[in-house]
């Protein structure tokens, strides 16, 4: 209706406009007659008074107009009304126009100038027209509401001295305005103080009717509403057009209304809010439909109350079932897999774990997974380092320990490396949950749903709750196998424990270091499942010789058997195993053909599948290993663990076994020693006055072991009564003034013989000084002292004779002379001898009593070092009786027997290379630097072993009596032709040369007899045997020995050795 009379109004100012147009073309009486109110004034004065002011810089004629009085008396002043019509005097309510005219003032009211003047100023500014609302006064004082309109007439329009203004009574439309005003602010108010949204969209589809709950949710005020498109403007994407299809139906009566539908709609912050429609139809009075009005309810908070508690209930139902899975399922993999499956049973689109892999890209590996997948999981690529493919939801879980979310997979920049696939597939959103246990994140759960914005707080509680209740489900699982790997490992241990005491106490009864290898190698088989196995040492060669062999492996092998038995000795060290030896290191091989070193096995010998290699170590250094094969899962640490372990104690027992053999040689040698120099040795303890004699002391004193007490009162029963007080007084006087003693006594034996024996002995102190044990020898020299007699009476004899000749027996004198000094020289070289045998037997007899003393007292209390140290020493001195032996041996022999010689092929270098290792521990004793000039093809035909004792016997000397921090030259000319080789034969020349002590001209010619040492040497250990052997040995070789030698400045020994064809 408001409209109506706006138009109406509009109308009667288009038929003013005419009335006035009319007026100027000389019709007065339509002027007059016009019913609405027309003024005709002169405005040019009021012009310039305005183009004055805006002189002076006024410009805001609306601020000047309030804030100064004059301006409105003037301009009232200067307008000039030329006319009025009859409509203008009755609307005013004047007598007349000279009444109105007069009047003027009373008529427009301050508020009606404000207006008036604004159209005054717009015409003079140059506007064609002007026109508004304003309210003016009748002269009786009645108020009106009125349209006025400005506009200058035709040809003033710059002067602007004659201007109409019509206007127009609008107050009936006015009181009709503000009664439709009231009732529409009654609506509005009824829709505003509704509860639910209410909007009017035409049959385009835009707003035109939206009340303050509909703003309120839409976040717009109404001016901003009325006219948009609801469709473009507040439709989702999604459904934008779907819906607008509907309603485009709907107002062309396709179909009919949906009275009541739920859609979700964009709000001014971008967000989606759901609302509940109920829809009516508006038509027009013929029945056409012109629109749509509808009530709409925000149900946003109910729905997504309703959904959050239909995903609560569902992930609750995941969480039972996952816990009861958790409770009966003892396998890992199958308890991840169930764990996915009922997941995604729950509605869920995808769940799948993965396990953080501490590798350098820091990888993520799927490890299970159910629902729709479809080849997702291979194209992932997820890591958890800070990178591109590590800052999805999975690797922040992992980095940084807490859930990590992907609300809206096609949005999130994140996600961008998998967005592609994952649409496919139609992921909406996704969340990773973080695996921690001991404080360690080994993985994540991740669980994908088919919408955006899926996972609210609860259910992110839930599902935490979830993977806390998995980790510990896989903990479960975890300790269950550790436990039982624990209780696997603790059952190896004992058998490995088990073994090893079997093995050191079984070591003690066997009597080769063969059957402790054997036995050592069958436990090795059964700690790690093998099929086989051997134990190996490297020989002097440095090649490979076995020392045990499995019975499966031997009894596997079809080789020919000579084949295989020529193999278990001085192998080439080569191939897997030959790793282990060279580089001194364990070696795990579960495909051995793959392995680089791998050099396959000989025809005949078992497949090899996989292979562990363990090397032995003595003393600091590689000597054997322990190998088996062929366990059919392949070997892990544990087997690894297991055999170093056992080879340790292996060690021990091999040596143990092999120090007890050298210790039964070295007391087969000490006895065959006593037998030869007539010496036997005691032990004496002080504390339980308990003697122990060797068995040559017994064969000594004429005594059998059950027939001597085995005290020192007992001993003191042997010495001749005469003795007794001499030697008691000697054996204190060595515990009183703690020094060894020397002496010569006579013994009774119980047949009533008397004997002369040599005695040195020892004594040993605790840390209280008392005395605790005393260490000594016997020598039988009856004999000796016997030919000393005899020798004495047969001189003096040939002296009484001498004295008693006459002159013509003197030729005969002469001889006996002769004869009486040779026999001086023989008894001389014959008590040296026999002083330099037992000085040279005694030091190594006294070292091995000593140590095997302390190994049966101490041993039990001593380190695994020490002992070793003890075994080296007891080994050492053994290797020293052993030679001293030998030479004796041989001296006795060499001039009444011939030596047999194993003649064969030698070379000179490997056996200088052995005699330096036996004789290396006098050589660092001495700090004597070798030096071996020595090719390694040079050969020769002789005995290897009694070559090997020529070159000892000079490397000896050269030791010997060079000084402390000196230098030996061993060096061989192969095809030697020089000085020492004077009929040019074919053979080698190996010279001794050394810095030493230098022999005297004088003593050159006696060298090599036999007990021969020069007065140089006589605090110099030695028999005087070596080189008198070592020429005879040469001999046999058909060689020479030449002597260079400058004294004080060194010697050369060169030894001529020919090259034979075959033995002499």
């Amino acid at each position: 209706m408001t409209d109506k009379l706006q138009k109406d109004d509009i109308n009667k100012d288009e038929t003013v406009k005419k009335t006035l147009t009319s007026y100027e073309g000389g019709y007065q009486s339509l002027f007059e007659d016009t019913p609405f109110s027309i003024w005709v004034v002169d405005f040019s004065d009021t012009k310039s008074y305005i183009e004055e002011l805006n002189k002076k810089g006024i410009r805001d004629f609306k601020t000047f107009f309030t804030e100064d009085p004059q301006f409105y008396s003037t301009c009232i002043s200067l307008m000039n009304v030329i006319d009025v019509n009859q409509a203008t005097v009755e609307l005013y309510q004047a007598k007349n126009k000279e009444d109105i005219i007069q009047h003027i003032n009373e008529v427009f009211c301050k508020d009606s100038l404000e207006l008036f003047f604004e159209g005054i100023i717009s015409i003079a500014e140059g506007k064609r027209e002007f026109e508004g609302e304003t309210t003016t006064l009748t002269l009786k004082g009645n108020e009106i509401s009125t349209h006025i309109r400005f506009f200058a007439a035709s040809g003033f329009e710059e002067s602007l001295a004659k201007v109409f203004v019509a206007i127009c009574d609008i107050t009936d439309r006015k009181k009709i305005e503000k009664e439709l005003q009231k009732e529409q602010n009654k609506t509005q108010k009824y829709l505003g103080i509704a509860g639910v949204i209410i909007i009017a969209l035409n049959s385009k589809g835009e707003i035109t009717l939206i009340n303050q709950k509909g703003c309120q949710t839409l976040g717009y005020e109404e001016q901003e509403l009325i006219g948009k498109n609801w469709f473009d403007t507040f439709l989702p994407a999604q459904i934008k057009e779907e819906v607008k299809s509907v309603f485009q139906k709907l107002m062309v009566g396709d179909i009919e209304p949906v009275k009541y539908y739920e859609n979700p709609i964009l709000i001014k912050n971008g967000k989606e809010r759901i609302i509940a429609w109920h829809n009516s139809v508006l038509k027009d009075d013929k029945g056409k439909i012109i629109g749509i009005l509808s009530s709409g309810e925000d149900v946003t908070e109910r729905k997504h109350a309703e959904n959050t508690l239909i995903r609560l209930n569902r992930t609750l139902k995941v969480l039972i079932e996952c816990n009861e899975a958790l409770v009966r399922i003892t396998n890992e993999s199958e308890l991840l897999k169930r764990i996915c499956q009922i997941i995604v049973d729950g509605g869920y689109r995808l769940a799948w774990v993965g396990y953080a892999e501490n590798n350098e890209k820091k990888s993520v590996t799927p490890v299970a997974q159910a629902g729709f997948e479809e080849g997702y999981l291979d194209t992932l690529n997820i890591t958890w380092a800070d990178e591109v493919r590590g800052r999805g939801p999975t690797g922040k879980a992992i980095r940084n320990r807490e859930p990590s979310i992907a609300r809206n997979i096609l949005v999130d920049p994140n996600f961008e490396p998998w967005r592609k696939e994952a649409s496919k597939r139609g992921y909406g959103s996704s969340i990773a949950l973080p695996l921690i246990a001991d404080d360690r994140v080994f993985g994540a759960l991740n669980i994908y749903a088919s919408e955006p914005n899926a996972f609210d707080f609860d259910e992110i509680y839930m599902l935490t709750s979830l993977a806390e209740d998995l980790t510990y489900g896989i903990n479960t699982i975890h300790g269950r196998l550790e436990q039982k790997k624990a209780k696997e490992k603790l059952t190896k241990q004992i058998e490995l424990i088990d073994s090893i005491n079997t093995i050191l106490k079984e070591s003690l009864r066997f009597k080769t270091d063969v059957d402790v290898a054997q036995m050592c190698l069958i436990f090795a088989e059964e700690l790690t499942d093998s099929k086989f196995g051997f134990i190996g040492e490297i020989n002097k060669d440095g090649r490979h010789d076995t020392i045990a062999l499995s019975n499966p492996g031997w009894e596997a092998c079809t080789m020919e058997k000579t084949t295989a038995i020529r193999l278990l000795k001085n192998m080439e060290i080569r191939g897997i195993w030959g790793e282990v030896l060279k580089n001194g290191k364990t070696l795990i091989e579960n495909d051995p053909k793959s392995h680089p070193s791998s050099v396959g096995t000989p025809v005949g010998h078992p497949r090899l599948t996989s292979f562990l290699g363990v090397p032995l170590f003595y003393a600091g250094k590689t000597f054997g290993m322990i190998a088996v094969a062929n366990k059919e899962l392949g070997y892990k640490s544990d087997d690894q663990h297991a055999i170093e372990t056992l080879s340790t104690a292996f060690v021990e027992a091999l040596m143990n076994k092999r120090a007890e053999l050298k210790l039964e040689s070295a007391k087969e040698t000490l006895l065959e020693a006593q037998k030869i120099a007539h010496i036997g040795n005691w032990n004496w303890n002080i504390i339980t006055n308990e003697l122990a004699w060797s068995d040559e002391i017994y064969r000594i004193f004429g005594l059998a072991p059950q027939e001597f007490g085995a005290t020192y009162e007992a001993f003191l029963n042997s010495v001749h009564p005469d003795d007794r007080e001499f030697v008691t007084k000697s054996v204190n006087k060595a515990l009183n003034n703690k020094k060894p003693y020397s002496i010569d006594h006579r013994i009774v034996l119980p047949d009533g013989t008397h004997r002369i024996v040599h005695e040195l002995a020892e004594v040993t102190f605790n840390k209280d000084d008392k005395p605790i044990r005393m260490l000594g020898t016997v020598q039988d020299i009856t004999e000796l002292k016997l030919i000393e007699n005899e020798l004495k009476k047969h001189r003096d004899n040939l002296e009484e004779l001498v004295l008693d000749r006459t002159k013509e027996l003197e030729t005969i004198n002469e001889q006996l002379k002769k004869e009486i000094n040779q026999r001086r020289v023989a008894e001389k070289n014959l008590e040296q001898f026999v002083y330099a045998v037992s000085h040279e037997l005694r030091t190594p007899i006294s070292v091995l009593l000593q140590s095997l003393s302390n190994l049966e007292d101490y041993g039990d209390k001593m380190s695994e070092l020490l002992k070793i140290e003890l075994m080296k020493t007891i080994s050492r001195n053994t290797e020293l009786l052993n030679e001293l032996v030998e030479d004796l041996l041989l001296a006795s022999r060499m001039d009444n027997t011939i030596i047999d010689l194993k003649w064969g092929i030698c070379k000179p270098l490997d056996i200088l290379e052995d005699v330096l290792n036996q004789m290396e521990p006098r050589r660092r004793a001495r700090e004597i630097i070798i030096n071996l000039d020595v090719d390694k093809d040079i050969q020769i035909l002789g005995d290897a072993k009694r070559i090997a004792q020529i070159f000892r016997i000079f490397i000896d000397n050269a030791i010997k009596y060079s000084k402390n921090n000196s230098s030996v030259l061993i060096k061989a000319i192969d095809n030697y032709k020089g000085k020492f080789n004077p009929q040019s034969i074919d053979g080698v020349l190996i010279q001794f040369c050394d810095n030493g002590i230098g022999i005297r001209k004088e003593d050159v010619p006696y060298l090599f007899k036999k007990f021969f040492r020069t007065k140089d040497v006589k605090d110099i250990p030695g028999t005087g045997l070596g080189l008198p052997i070592a020429k005879t040995l040469t001999n046999y070789h058909q060689g020479e020995i030449y002597l260079e030698s400058e004294y004080g400045k060194g010697t050369i020994f060169s030894i001529f050795l020919p090259k034979l064809e075959k033995p002499p």
